[in-house]
């Protein structure tokens, strides 16, 4: 769910998954544009639904029990398997609220304890382990080797860690077995109680003023400034509340005014005001606004970070010349022309043109006749919303 920061607008849904026997979505992150939500019950039955306004930025597929998004990674845990992968984005998404985005595995860690919580920090992962002794928080370098506890223990009095966050020179980190929102150096050392009495406290979120983190069993999401004082109370009625992430407000905004998703592309994207035309071009690639909307391009930078998209690639193979793109959004009109010379703008037609059949996550291919020892014949992907 979405709300803003006083709690009032908390009824947003972004994304549901029901029925399944596992649970649902567990933390949450916001990085490089993207909302990525770690779902435990992926895979297990259910079914998942997303609000429209998001589709384009919401990833719910990933199994994992929370993830950590980097810029070009993804890891994420997998708790019962004792493991820890290392993961990359592959194609575009498929936009229909159930498979988002495709990812690759790089690299498995068996962590030998039941990885939870992670963030990367440089060179380190850091990852929680709230089940097998000695439980508590661990690091290890970024391949995987030289596992060691930062704070850890045995018993009751042995910290409880769903979820964390590393700021700085300290770590910020809900405390299931001492009730409270905790912090400690990197190192493990100087522990303090920020807030007690907590219930549950699940997941956490840090920003530059403020502390944020739900608690599970009482439906809270609550926050303080970062000496644990002036604890507010942000929304009351939630069920089983676990991640949380604070976000700007242009998030709210897509769903509380009239969605245009175009437009919200374009503005999570960083594209200035005055260059948020359809045929403008921000980065000078000659790929205008409207077409790197439709094929899920980066419209300003060159890093693609976050835009898996490709471009529409053409095969001459006798007797059809061929067109295959990917059609990424709903609302876009995707046609395929063709003309046998480029001296005249007003010669491109459909017709003659088999626009072809989408494949499940939208790969198309557009052909054309193209017999042996004909003229020349071109083809090009004209989009439209």
């Amino acid at each position: 769910r979405l709300g803003d920061d006083t709690g009032a607008n908390a009824k947003i849904d972004l994304a549901t998954h029901l029925g399944s026997s596992i649970g649902g979505f567990n933390g949450v992150e916001y990085s490089g544009g993207l909302l990525l939500v770690p779902n435990q019950g992926f895979g297990g039955g259910g079914t998942r639904t997303h609000h429209p306004a998001y589709t384009d930025i919401l990833v719910t597929n990933v199994f994992a029990y929370d993830l950590d998004a980097p810029a070009g990674d993804l890891w994420v845990t997998n708790g019962n398997a004792q493991q820890i992968f290392r993961r990359q984005a592959v194609g575009s998404p498929s936009l229909d609220g159930l498979n988002d985005y495709a990812y690759t595995t790089l690299q498995t860690t068996a962590a030998g304890r039941f990885a939870f919580g992670i963030q990367t920090v440089g060179s380190t992962v850091y990852f929680s382990n709230p089940s097998n002794n000695p439980i508590g928080l661990f690091k290890m370098n970024e391949d995987g080797t030289n596992i060691t506890g930062v704070l850890t223990g045995s018993g009751a009095s042995a910290p409880v860690i769903y979820d964390f966050e590393v700021v700085g020179t300290h770590i910020y980190f809900c405390d299931i077995a001492a009730s409270a929102i905790r912090r400690m150096n990197l190192d493990g050392t100087e522990v303090v109680t920020l807030v007690a009495n907590v219930n549950f406290p699940n997941g956490i979120d840090v920003t530059d003023t403020a502390i944020y983190w739900t608690e599970l069993m009482n439906g809270r999401i609550r926050r303080s400034d970062l000496v644990g004082g002036n604890v507010e109370e942000l929304v009351t009625d939630l069920v089983n509340p676990r991640g949380v992430v604070a976000g700007p407000l242009s998030l709210l905004e897509r769903a509380t005014s009239p969605t245009d998703a175009f437009a919200a592309f374009l503005e999570t994207a960083g594209v200035p005001s005055g260059q948020r035309g359809a045929t403008d071009d921000p980065n000078g690639d000659g790929i205008p606004n409207l077409l790197a909307y439709a094929l899920d391009l980066d419209p300003v930078g060159a890093d693609k970070v976050g835009y898996p998209g490709t471009l529409p690639a053409i095969a001459s193979a006798p007797p059809s010349l061929t067109l295959t793109y990917r059609r990424v959004r709903n609302e876009v009109t995707y046609v395929v022309q063709t003309t046998d010379t480029l001296a005249d703008p007003n010669s491109w037609t459909t017709t003659g043109v088999t626009q072809g059949t989408p494949a499940g996550d939208g790969t198309t291919t557009a052909s054309v006749p193209l017999p042996a020892g004909s003229g020349p014949r071109f083809l090009r992907l004209q989009v439209t919303r």
